[in-house]
């Protein structure tokens, strides 16, 4: 190809630079000589309109700067940010290794819960939870894991955001985070449309910052159905948090929604074909002790206050209330229970029968999904508080 000849040599870029600076001299000269006597026999009102506009680009370009100035901090977070997840960690131990939130994690858990220490793998899975991986933990029933992502989630920015199947189990959550002063909600199908518009719009204004202290909900719990009945809803939300024991299927759409947010999978068993199923389904990466994957917590299942005996069944359906009543008149007078039934007719006849036959020493109640909600939160806060010795229910709501 050809030199083109629009080339400018050196010597030539000095000769127009020089012809510039006196010409741009000249002009400054008669800007100075010419410009300013031209304005200065302008009207008082052409000046003051003049001296408006002028007003009005210096605040344009003080919006701007401003801007600009934001738009740089963000900048340099997001780099940040990119940086620290270019680092990759190696053999991170969650259970043992010191983390900067470790006090925190500590003092919180003891004024908010009463709790003096950590029990299982609680301890683990916060420090996860608190480095945002996603999670899988496999705990035995009543180990605790409530804790793993209540704790972490009053200390994290946002709502926290809790999928359990089971009503009354949200219930019972909310009944104890009240007691401990943490402000949570609930979006089911028994929330009435009232309290339901008040708790999306506080996420809405959580979501854009209009919501600070004590107006934050830090812990929203639903259930799968109204996930998967409206997902528009979910987009107000910034922390999703825990997913417990629920249809799956319907809540492969988060990871879309929320590709960088963590999410934690909770249960009491879990075989290996049905954490494969959990993985792949959620879209949790593969779970692996090292960084970026999915983190695998498991506990013993073995629990030593957990006793299990067989006795025989008398012939009778009466015999049986009868034996039951007994056994707990005489070796559990004093402790609350629940007793499981197959039907909602038999937590009816099963409650009246213990309380004939222990002449109404066993005050029982009946719970079931077809007891209106009012009659199930007297039962569950009777029992709760230890009025209600025991429960008979169905094992379902």
């Amino acid at each position: 190809m050809a030199p083109s000849n629009d080339r400018i040599d050196s010597d030539d870029l000095d000769e127009i630079i020089a012809g510039w600076s006196s010409y741009q001299a000249t002009e400054d000269t008669n800007i100075t000589s010419g410009g300013i006597s031209e304005y200065a026999d302008a009207s008082p009102a052409y000046q003051e309109e003049l001296e408006t506009e002028l007003a009005y680009m210096d605040a344009e370009i003080a919006k701007n700067e401003a801007l600009v100035a934001r738009q740089k901090a963000e900048r340099q977070k997001i780099s940040n940010d990119l940086k620290e997840s270019q680092i990759v960690l190696r053999n991170i131990n969650y259970s043992s290794q010191e983390f900067n939130w470790k006090d925190k994690l500590k003092t919180t858990m003891k004024a908010v819960f009463g709790i003096e220490s950590f029990h299982l793998c609680q301890e683990g899975v916060c420090n996860a939870n608190m480095d945002r991986r996603d999670i899988v933990c496999i705990m035995p029933t009543g180990g605790g894991k409530s804790l793993t992502y209540q704790l972490p989630a009053l200390l994290q920015p946002g709502c926290t955001l809790v999928i359990s199947p089971l009503i009354s189990l949200i219930n019972d959550q909310l009944l104890n985070l009240k007691d401990a002063k943490v402000e949570a909600a609930k979006l089911t199908g028994d929330t009435p449309e009232e309290e339901s518009l008040r708790v999306i719009q506080v996420l809405r204004d959580m979501a854009t910052k209009n919501v600070d202290g004590d107006g934050q909900i830090k812990l929203c719990y639903v259930t799968p159905e109204k996930i998967a009945k409206n997902f528009a809803f979910v987009k107000d939300l910034q922390n999703l948090a825990a997913a417990s024991q629920l249809d799956y299927e319907q809540l492969n759409r988060l990871r879309e929604l929320f590709p960088h947010v963590p999410i934690m999978a909770l249960s009491a068993t879990c075989p290996p074909k049905v954490l494969e199923h959990i993985c792949k389904t959620l879209r949790l990466k593969d779970v692996v002790d090292g960084n970026e994957r999915t983190v695998l917590f498991t506990a013993p299942l073995y629990r030593k206050n957990l006793h299990y005996k067989i006795v025989q069944k008398p012939d009778t359906r009466d015999e049986v209330i009868k034996t039951m009543a007994n056994y707990i008149t005489t070796h559990h007078p004093d402790d609350c229970g629940i007793v499981y039934c197959r039907t909602q007719k038999d937590t009816e006849t099963v409650a009246k029968g213990l309380e004939e036959y222990s002449k109404n020493k066993i005050k029982a109640g009946i719970y079931h999904a077809d007891r209106s909600e009012s009659q199930k939160e007297e039962v569950h806060n009777a029992w709760r508080d230890g009025e209600m010795k025991v429960v008979c229910a169905t094992v379902g709501k």
